[in-house]
């Protein structure tokens, strides 16, 4: 009875765990509230791990102003504007995204033991952020220097960096294999998420990329200049 936009992953992590708790199927907005709490403490944890990496001393001044601004960046707060269920899954996504990079940023400052620990649960917040939305597999990319990084580790053995990598690679291979299953499953193709079958204004299986769009999207997500008006979150 209830369809499942892009991916899983909001429903295993809140709807299935407040169903068994309560007996009731939660309302949107409750799923809503939830994601929109944990990404704010998400993406804080991110911003305070990348200060604490790049920067020998933090003005706290900006750090106070800085918090507010990425989560309006990150559109956390617009998305209060739209309760539907095309937007909590990016909520999740932005989640299980910012968990998955806080994570091993922070196991590069872990003892071997932490560092494990910390990785397999970045493995596994990798996972659930590409059953939120797919495009979000792109996140391993700023993060892949972070990898490298580790193996090339010269305070620890070529063993122990394999192991550390291994203990992100396996959660990581495991949700790959039962997001492909749930794909082949439900829409008969491992890499289908269900994107085709949607029913709305723009039939997503007739979009197609051309060279001759790129220009044309620079100038509207970069240069183009908002429009304003009274209507929450004011600048469209």
């Amino acid at each position: 009875k209830y369809y499942s936009y892009y991916g899983t992953a909001p429903i295993l992590v809140f709807y299935y765990p407040y169903f068994f708790l309560t007996g009731k199927v939660p309302s949107l907005l409750h799923a809503m509230e939830f994601f929109s709490i944990m990404s704010i403490l998400a993406v804080s944890l991110l911003l305070r791990e990348i200060l604490l990496k790049f920067v020998r001393r933090i003005n706290y001044l900006l750090l106070c102003l800085g918090l507010p601004a990425l989560c309006f960046t990150t559109l956390i707060y617009a998305t209060q504007a739209q309760i539907s269920f095309y937007v909590m899954p990016y909520l999740s996504e932005i989640l299980f995204a910012a968990l998955f990079m806080f994570l091993s940023l922070r196991a590069l400052r872990a003892g071997c033991l932490p560092a494990r620990v910390l990785l397999i649960f970045a493995g596994i917040a990798y996972a659930l952020s590409v059953a939120s939305r797919p495009i979000a597999a792109l996140f391993i990319l700023p993060m892949l220097p972070f990898f490298i990084r580790v193996l090339k580790n010269r305070e620890e053995t070529l063993k122990d960096s394999l192991i550390k990598m291994l203990c992100f690679a396996i959660p990581t291979a495991v949700g790959a294999v039962l997001i492909m299953r749930y794909n082949y499953l439900r829409f008969g193709s491992p890499l289908q998420f269900g994107i085709i079958y949607q029913l709305t204004i723009s039939d997503a299986s007739k979009m197609k990329f051309t060279i001759y769009d790129i220009i044309p999207a620079i100038y509207h997500m970069f240069l183009q200049l908002p429009y304003i008006n009274a209507r929450f979150p004011f600048a469209h």
